[in-house]
């Protein structure tokens, strides 16, 4: 009689995002909340600019909208740190991004790669438009963050458990440490089209923005029903530092940056 099931040990990449998830569900008090908005305007607007040669993308988009709103609201641009002595609120003097992004590995196997954006709200949409195409193309023998990837999976076991330990240790303890490798708060940009996807939900450590379907759908624009592209943007809080209100104010603020892309991108030009 053939086994029923087969038993595999957790894969080193797993046990990190194990890890990382078990001092989120710890530590903090995620909340998570999910917006319609639609896209319709500022994606026909991004291709107008580039077909002018204007180096944008919906991400760098996002990115600077996202920034400006921590900017903004610096009440989510706070993090819990736990030490000794209790529970310790750091306000962060800067706002710098963590942005996830998917790539291709050499075994066309799908890796998360992530790159801190450094005081993100003060650069222009073009410059974070091609911190990311970098970190989309470049090879990955030659991206550090794959690097250490590659480093951490040829571990033994029990020393990658060790050095999680002690990254857990200095993630929860020292807010240099953190902010030098995960910036003041995270944006996810594995954006999808036409799935279906209605909801998402999310845990994290720090205030967390994830746009994620876009899709047609009918909508009431303008006072009639019609068809537009409206996506799915998530926002996860620490509700132990921050009041679902000021999410709430914070992301109708987002919601005009969103739908809206003059507000980003300026004035459009006027084709000679």
């Amino acid at each position: 009689m053939s086994e029923q099931f087969e038993k595999r040990a957790f894969s080193k990449n797993r046990l990190a995002i194990y890890d990382l998830l078990s001092r989120a569900k710890s530590d903090h008090a995620s909340v998570t909340g999910i917006f319609h908005w639609d896209v319709t305007d500022t994606l026909a607007r991004i291709e107008r600019d580039r077909a002018r040669g204007r180096e944008v993308g919906f991400a760098a988009y996002t990115l600077k909208a996202t920034s400006l709103i921590m900017a903004q609201f610096p009440v989510l641009n706070r993090r819990l740190f736990r030490r000794w002595y209790g529970p310790q609120e750091v306000r962060w003097n800067e706002v710098s991004c963590n942005m996830i992004v998917d790539r291709k590995g050499p075994k066309d196997e799908d890796i998360l790669m992530t790159t801190v954006v450094r005081n993100a709200d003060q650069k222009s949409v073009e410059e974070l438009h091609c911190l990311i195409r970098d970190l989309k193309q470049r090879p990955l023998s030659e991206l550090p963050q794959f690097k250490l990837q590659r480093k951490l999976r040829s571990m033994p076991r029990i020393l990658l458990r060790v050095v999680l330990k002690v990254m857990d240790y200095l993630v929860r303890t020292r807010p240099k440490f953190f902010i030098e490798r995960f910036g003041t708060f995270n944006l996810s940009g594995l954006i999808h089209r036409g799935s279906g996807g209605v909801a998402a939900s999310a845990i994290s450590t720090s205030t967390t923005f994830y746009p994620t379907n876009i899709e047609e759908r009918p909508h009431v624009h303008n006072g009639e029903i019609a068809i537009r592209k409206i996506i799915l943007f998530g926002l996860c809080i620490d509700h132990f530092l921050v009041d679902g209100i000021y999410s709430v104010r914070a992301m109708e603020a987002l919601k005009v940056l969103i739908e809206d892309p003059e507000t980003i991108l300026g004035p459009e030009a006027e084709d000679a």
